[in-house]
């Protein structure tokens, strides 16, 4: 699955992982500049100096939400994965999320149903 969006925190801000995201991943990089908003501060990198103007914060506002997920996945499932094998890892994590979503699913429907039972 082709990877579209990768975004970081500023300590990823340099022009090797951009160079990176945008030549071998084929994908937009989505990377605040580490001294953008320093007066005086000379940006070294053409890739790097597109992304002060190129960036979007709404969007790289968005990462907050995924952050949120992935957060409450360790601290619901447990952050170590007990699969030994990279193939399994992959499976184990995959049910870990399939196991999330149908939480979220189940609370969603408990909340409408106790709403409609009590009207």
């Amino acid at each position: 699955m082709p990877i579209e969006v990768v975004m970081v925190d500023k300590g990823y801000d340099s022009e090797a992982n951009r160079r990176y995201v945008h030549e071998v991943l084929s994908s937009r990089a989505v990377i605040p500049v580490r001294a953008g908003n320093r007066p005086g501060v000379k940006i070294r990198g053409t890739l790097r100096k597109r992304q002060l103007i190129d960036f979007d914060q709404e969007e790289y506002d968005s990462r907050v939400m995924v952050e949120t997920v992935f957060s409450v996945l360790k601290r619901t499932m447990g952050a170590n994965v007990l699969s030994r094998g990279i193939g399994m890892q992959h499976k184990e994590l995959a049910f870990r999320a399939l196991a999330y979503d149908v939480k979220r699913i189940e609370n969603l429907l408990l909340f409408f149903v106790r709403g409609f039972l009590q009207s």
